[in-house]
């Protein structure tokens, strides 16, 4: 099997070898459809920051509007009488929120 410096030397015309720049195409579609594959998954970005968010924060509470606020986009999550022991996601970004406890 080609490899994808050899392959993208014939595809630059650094060969006049048919053969070779068959393969050579053929490499560079796999190699576009395993992209297509990555990218129906997200960017590397897109991933880092989903795992973020799946990472417990507290919230920050907010004592002048008597509420709890998401720690990443600070929407108003709930007011402070109904904050939970139980961990939600901020409906707007997605974030983990864990009520009580030291880890997060």
């Amino acid at each position: 099997m080609m490899d994808y410096q050899l392959a993208i030397k014939c595809l630059n015309g650094e060969t006049n070898d048919i053969n070779r720049i068959v393969v050579a195409r053929a490499v560079a579609v796999k190699a576009l459809q395993e992209i297509q594959k990555y990218e129906a998954v997200g960017t590397p970005d897109e991933c880092r920051a989903a795992v973020e968010k799946q990472k417990p924060k507290k919230p920050t509470l907010d004592y002048e509007s008597y509420s709890a606020r998401c720690p990443r986009c600070g929407k108003s999550i709930c007011k402070l009488d109904a904050v939970h022991e139980v961990n939600c996601h901020c409906q707007i970004c997605g974030q983990l929120v864990k009520y009580g406890g030291n880890d997060a």
